[in-house]
């Protein structure tokens, strides 16, 4: 049964852990494509990719600090398409629609 993100794409913030961890299970439990962003937790990170997978979506960890303007610009908008950011070995194109 599709879930009513499928084909959708969730970047949750701070989902290493706690009310973010829980939100990006959350999402792949509909479906959703997952990117994990996190800030120095990296197990915490990896730990809710494999939550999100378990729960059916798709996840992807992507270390950012968010607060940092130029440091989102440089993982989200410079980078060439299916470049994959810091952080998880799998690509950005893996993410999208099946």
């Amino acid at each position: 049964m599709p879930g009513r993100l499928n084909e959708k794409v969730a970047l949750v913030t701070g989902s290493d852990s706690g009310i973010g961890q829980a939100t990006a299970q959350a999402f792949g439990g509909e479906g959703a494509d997952v990117l994990v962003s996190y800030l120095e937790d990296d197990e915490g990170a990896f730990r809710t990719r494999a939550a999100v997978e378990a729960a059916g979506g798709r996840g992807l960890v992507v270390q950012c600090d968010v607060r940092d303007e130029s440091a989102v610009e440089a993982r989200f908008l410079t980078r060439s398409p299916g470049a994959a950011p810091s952080g998880d070995s799998r690509t950005l194109s893996s993410l999208g629609p099946t």
